[in-house]
């Protein structure tokens, strides 16, 4: 998980690993926006209207204020790639943690902990949500192979949110690197960046040196 003091408040991110059946119950963030990268088994989203299953390499965004939820319908855990922005969505999981610890995680404890972090579980009987103004931006779902393929430095890079669909706030993309491939040397002025690796073997170069990062790994 990339914390958000680890990314200056940027963004959390994490790996979620969804047991067949589970899911959050419909909830909305106050705070956050909210999207999703497939790893493992299918996973069907709700946008507050209808489900979508969404197969590994697909990508889904639910910015804040929708209403939203998935589950995993398959018989093996299904595993997806998790980004809020702003960060801090950790300290949400840190309490249920520790009330599950407690032996206090109940239904009325998720509302009352959520509701302390701006995630509102509002379909859980004792749950009072404010009312939530409707999202400044649509919902999205882009499955897999259906970004937009670019390419730069002999690299594929296929974007799967561009920042007319997220605001302006961030880029989604999907780099594909030849072996030896890479860009040169550089630094970003405006950029925050950040990469999980999905396969293959990575090597960063960050502070002088040089870096190997494996499937699952994620840097800043």
């Amino acid at each position: 998980m990339l914390f958000r003091s680890l990314t200056t408040g940027a963004v959390t991110s994490f790996t979620d690993i969804v047991p067949p059946g589970g899911g959050p119950p419909l909830h909305f963030h106050t705070d956050e926006d909210e999207w999703w990268y497939v790893l493992e088994g299918a996973i069907e989203y709700f946008n507050g209207q209808s489900w979508t299953r969404v197969a590994p390499g697909g990508i889904v965004f639910s910015p804040k204020n929708a209403d939203h939820t998935f589950r995993n319908p398959g018989q093996t855990p299904a595993r997806h790639l998790t980004f809020t922005m702003p960060g801090g969505f950790e300290k949400f999981f840190q309490s249920c943690h520790d009330a599950t610890a407690a032996g206090t995680f109940s239904p009325q404890a998720v509302g009352e902990i959520g509701a302390k972090h701006g995630i509102y579980f509002h379909t859980l009987p004792g749950v009072k949500a404010p009312a939530h103004p409707k999202p400044a931006l649509p919902s999205l779902i882009v499955p897999a192979n259906n970004g937009r393929s670019l390419h730069a430095f002999g690299d594929e890079v296929i974007v799967m949110l561009d920042g007319a669909a997220t605001g302006g706030k961030f880029t989604s993309f999907v780099d594909i690197t030849p072996p030896g491939g890479g860009p040169p040397p550089h630094w970003h002025e405006r950029e925050n960046e950040w990469f999980h690796v999905i396969e293959g073997r990575v090597s960063i170069l960050a502070n002088g040196q040089w870096h190997d990062a494996s499937p699952g790994d994620s840097f800043l």
